[in-house]
C-alpha cells in the first residue's frame, strides 16, 4: 500500500514526502534494519517522522524519538500534539511517564538510563534518530545497540560518512524539486576569501579559536555591518559567527548602528532567568520585528525552524560541508511574501561547497567514530580558570557563565570594532542545462569515482556499465576515455570532488 494522500492530524503529506515514506518501507522490506532518510533542511522530516509513528501506532508498534537538542524536542512533542498522538517526554525539567511514544533528549536518557539507572529503557519496536549525522559518538552508539532488535530510522540533511552503523540512504526530497513551490531560492553575494593559510585544523575543519581569531579583525567586522547595510538592510536575518566573542563583537556593531540585534550561543538559557533573556524570547522577537538582527554561535544551524528569516550571513570559515549544509539550509524555508532568501558569505564557503540550493551524493563511507576525536581533543584542552568579581570564588570552566557560589552572572565583551568599507558583488548562476537519464548516470560514476580512493576511469566506465547496461557515448558531456591518463581524469574528476559544482 502506497501513502500517497496521507493525512496526519491536520497534516497532508506532500508527494515528495509521501514517496520518501514508501521507498523507507521498501528499504525495509528488501531487509534493511538502520535506515537514514535524507532530505534538504525544510523538506519536512518532522512531519514525515509523525506520520512513520501514526503509522506504526495502527500496528501497536512502540516508538522511541531520540534527539540531542530539546529544541527538537518541542517541535517533535508539538506536531504530536496537534496529531493527536499521545507521546511522553524523558528530558530534563520534564515529568516522564511510560508511554507507546518516547520523545527523548540523547543525554537525558543516557543519563538516567544507563548512569543512574533510576529509568529503566524504553520499550521500542522503531528508534527514530533525528539530526542522524551526529550518531556514531560513544553516548548515540551505547544506546542505539541496545535496540538492535528494533528497526532504526535516521533522520538527517548531511548524512555524511556513517556508514559504520548506518545500512543504507533513502532520499526524501531534493532542493530541484522543492524549489520554489516548497522552498525558496538562494541570492548569493560573496568578497575576497578570508585567507585561512596557516590556520590549524581540528577534526577535518578549522581550529575553532584560530578561525575566531582570523574572523575577527575589525576590518571584517566593519565589513560585516556596511555590506550587510547596502544588501539586506530591510531584512529579517542571522549572523553565524565564528566564536562566541566574535558572534558578541558584531552584535554590539549591529546595535551601535541602530539595529537592534541579539546574542545566543550554548551558554543562553532557553527560557529567561533574572539574569539573562532567553532563546525562546529572542526567537520571538526576531519573529515580531522587535529585533532584527541575531547574532549566534552554533544554536541557530541545526534544527532551528525560523521561516520569517530572509538573509544569513556567514562570518566563518569552514571546511566541513555538512556544517555548511546544515547552517545555510535555514533560510529557504517559505513564508508569507518572502520570494528569495539572501546569503552573504565572507568565508570562501559558497567557492569551496558549492550553490547552497546544491543536491549532493553522499555515501555511507564507514569512518572513525567521532567521539574518540572529541574526547581526545577535549584531553588535550588545558580546562580554563573562571573568576567571580562579585564574590571572588574561583572555579574551572569550559566556559563563563552564572557562579556556582553567589549567581552572579557576567557579561562577556566582545573586541573592540571598527568598520571599514568593502563591497561584496554578488554571484548570478548561470541557468541549468537539461540533462538526460544517460548523463545523470554518468555523472553520478564519475561522483563515486572522484570521491573515493584510488578511483579511475576504468572505476567510472565499469560502473556505468553495470547501471546501464550498455558503454558510455563518447559524444557525453564530461566524457573521460577508459585509458584516461591521471592527469585527464584529474581534470574531469576536480568537477565531481564532493562539495564542488557538480555541472560545469
Amino acid at each position: 500500500m502506497r501513502t500517497e494522500s496521507l493525512r496526519v492530524g491536520e497534516f497532508t503529506l506532500r508527494s515528495h514526502q509521501a514517496c520518501g515514506i514508501d521507498d523507507l518501507r521498501d528499504a525495509l522490506r528488501r531487509g534493511a534494519s538502520k535506515v537514514v532518510l535524507q532530505g534538504p533542511c525544510g523538506v519536512g522530516k518532522t512531519i514525515i517522522a509523525t506520520a512513520l509513528i501514526h503509522l506504526a501506532r495502527k500496528k501497536n508498534k512502540t516508538i522511541l524519538v531520540l534527539t540531542d537538542s530539546r529544541q527538537l524536542v518541542y517541535q517533535m512533542v508539538d506536531k504530536l500534539d496537534r496529531c493527536e498522538i499521545p507521546s511522553a517526554t524523558l528530558m530534563a525539567g520534564e515529568d516522564y511517564w511510560h508511554s507507546g511514544v518516547t520523545v527523548a533528549t540523547k543525554q537525558t536518557l543516557f543519563s538516567r538510563c544507563f548512569q543512574k539507572k533510576t529509568v529503566p529503557l524504553p520499550r521500542a519496536d522503531i528508534v527514530i534518530v533525528d539530526e542522524a549525522h551526529k550518531s556514531l559518538s560513544g553516548e548515540w552508539a551505547t544506546i542505539l545497540r541496545e535496540y538492535l532488535s528494533a528497526v532504526q530510522i535516521g533522520l538527517t540533511a548531511t548524512p555524511e560518512d556513517i556508514g559504520s552503523w548506518w545500512e543504507e540512504i533513502v532520499v526524501a526530497g531534493t532542493y530541484a524539486q522543492l524549489i520554489p513551490e516548497y522552498l525558496v531560492p538562494a541570492r548569493v553575494w560573496v568578497p575576497w576569501e578570508v585567507d585561512m593559510r596557516g590556520v590549524s585544523t581540528s577534526n577535518g575543519d578549522y581550529a575553532a579559536g584560530d578561525a575566531e581569531r582570523r574572523h575577527n579583525r575589525p576590518s571584517l567586522v566593519g565589513d560585516v555591518f556596511s555590506n550587510w547595510k547596502r544588501i539586506a538592510g530591510d531584512r529579517k536575518t542571522v549572523v553565524f559567527a565564528s566564536g562566541v566573542t566574535h558572534s558578541i563583537r558584531l552584535c554590539q556593531v549591529f546595535n551601535d548602528n541602530g539595529i537592534p540585534a541579539a546574542h545566543v550561543d550554548a551558554s543562553t538559557p532557553q527560557e529567561c532567568t533574572k539574569s539573562q533573556v532567553g532563546r525562546a524570547k529572542i526567537f520571538e522577537q526576531l519573529r515580531t520585528g522587535e529585533i532584527q538582527v541575531i547574532c549566534n554561535v552554533g544554536v541557530c544551524r541545526v534544527g532551528w525552524d525560523a521561516p520569517w528569516v530572509e538573509a544569513g550571513v556567514l562570518a566563518f570559515s569552514t571546511k566541513s560541508l555538512v556544517q555548511y549544509v546544515q547552517t545555510t539550509g535555514r533560510l529557504f524555508r517559505t513564508h508569507e511574501k518572502k520570494v528569495d532568501s539572501i546569503l552573504i558569505d565572507h568565508g570562501g564557503n559558497v567557492a569551496r561547497h558549492g550553490w547552497p540550493t546544491d543536491d549532493h551524493v553522499y555515501q555511507l563511507n564507514a569512518v572513525e567514530p567521532i567521539e574518540r576525536r572529541e574526547r581526545e581533543a577535549r584531553e588535550d584542552a588545558d580546562p580554563r580558570e573562571s573568576h567571580c568579581p562579585q564574590c571572588s570564588y574561583v572555579w574551572l570552566t569550559g566556559r563563563r557563565g552564572e557562579c556556582p557560589m553567589c549567581g552572579h552572572h557576567e557579561t562577556r565583551p566582545g573586541w573592540p570594532r571598527l568598520i571599514v568599507d568593502a563591497n561584496l558583488r554578488e554571484v548570478v548562476r548561470k541557468p541549468k542545462i537539461h540533462r538526460t537519464e544517460v548523463q545523470k548516470a554518468w555523472d553520478q560514476c564519475l561522483g563515486i569515482a572522484a570521491n573515493v580512493k584510488h578511483g579511475s576511469a576504468k572505476m567510472a566506465h565499469g560502473i556505468f556499465r553495470q547501471k546501464m547496461g550498455s558503454r558510455v557515448p563518447p559524444d557525453i558531456h564530461n566524457y573521460l576515455s577508459y585509458q584516461a591518463n591521471r592527469q585527464e581524469e584529474q581534470d574531469i574528476f576536480r568537477k565531481y570532488r564532493r562539495g564542488k559544482m557538480r555541472w560545469s
